[in-house]
């Protein structure tokens, strides 16, 4: 396995860092699936996008692709952004039954923010 040292050797020092021969040390990181955590934040973004409607990063995205982000329509292949990719994403999962954008609660405050005919 590894060079002029004895398997026996890496296999205890794997060992004592909570890791396997062979393996990505993802679970002494504390991260069990990249996949998994990239797909978190990506979903953080959705989120944001809902719930801080007069930030400057949602404006952006509303002023490129509509009001709704396109969340609700098909994504046209071509210019890939950054967007599209979260978008794609959150399309894929609502396929296999996982609506991420139904997950999203509005939570009311004092009313300045919130827009009886508009708000879900």
């Amino acid at each position: 396995m590894g060079v002029n040292v004895e398997d026996g050797k890496i296999q205890n020092a794997a060992s004592k860092l909570g890791c396997l021969v062979l393996k990505t040390p993802f679970t002494y990181l504390g991260v069990a699936s990249l996949y998994a955590l990239n797909r978190g934040l990506m979903f953080k973004w959705i989120w944001r996008f809902y719930s801080q409607k007069s930030s400057l990063w949602t404006r952006v995205i509303k002023a490129i692709h509509g009001d709704d982000g396109k969340l609700d329509k098909d994504v046209i292949v071509g210019g890939q952004t950054c967007w599209t990719s979260i978008v794609k994403e959150a399309r894929s999962l609502k396929g296999t039954g996982i609506n991420v954008v139904d997950l999203i609660r509005l939570k009311l405050g004092n009313g300045d923010s919130s827009s009886f005919w508009e708000d879900k």
